[in-house]
């Protein structure tokens, strides 16, 4: 090799600075951009539409997306149809939050699953938690679905945990019983 080829350590000296030169014009790393990672489907008030189970949807779709917290009472908008969208026309001007439950009537979520969430299908949640029982399935699938129809009908868990385990025994397979112990 000539003399003035340069060594490795001169050739990384020159690829550090390099790097450091390119970070100090492009910046510091900006807040990840808004994403569609995935689409949320439309919501359009009808009774075989289950509000809470869509408004959770949208929240991790949202999250997943990267869409920021401040927008989704505005976002929200363009994922209702029909009777959602006249109803959200409606409630737009006096929505100030997405969901505090200090200003519920000032709040999109509990606005929107109280409009959307007919008496009937709550009669359908709590029959449905009625009738549970294990049967043949696995205690983990008994599981999931006591905490789902639950939170359809105490979505604050204020029912005293004492009465929610007592429930939840009670639909055990009755040869677990003598092994359960709280």
């Amino acid at each position: 090799m000539g003399g003035n080829a340069p060594n490795n350590n001169q050739l990384l000296t020159l690829m550090g600075a390099l790097t450091q030169a390119f970070n100090n014009v492009q910046g510091p790393p900006q807040n990840q951009r808004e994403l569609t990672l995935q689409r949320l489907s439309v919501f359009e008030g009808n009774e075989s539409e289950d509000s809470k189970d869509w408004i959770d949807t949208f929240e991790r779709i949202a999250r997943a997306n990267n869409w920021n917290r401040t927008t989704w009472e505005i976002k929200v908008g363009a994922y209702l149809k029909g009777t959602a969208a006249d109803w959200y026309e409606e409630i737009r001007a006096t929505n100030q939050h997405w969901n505090n439950n200090g200003a519920p009537n000032q709040s999109f979520v509990p606005r929107f699953i109280a409009r959307f969430t007919s008496p009937s299908q709550k009669s359908r949640w709590m029959m449905d938690y009625a009738t549970l029982k294990q049967n043949k399935g696995t205690v983990e699938n008994l599981a999931n679905k006591f905490k789902e129809y639950r939170k359809k009908f105490d979505p604050n868990n204020t029912t005293d945990q004492a009465i929610v385990v007592q429930e939840f025994m009670s639909k055990l397979d009755p040869h677990l019983m003598p092994m359960v112990f709280v």
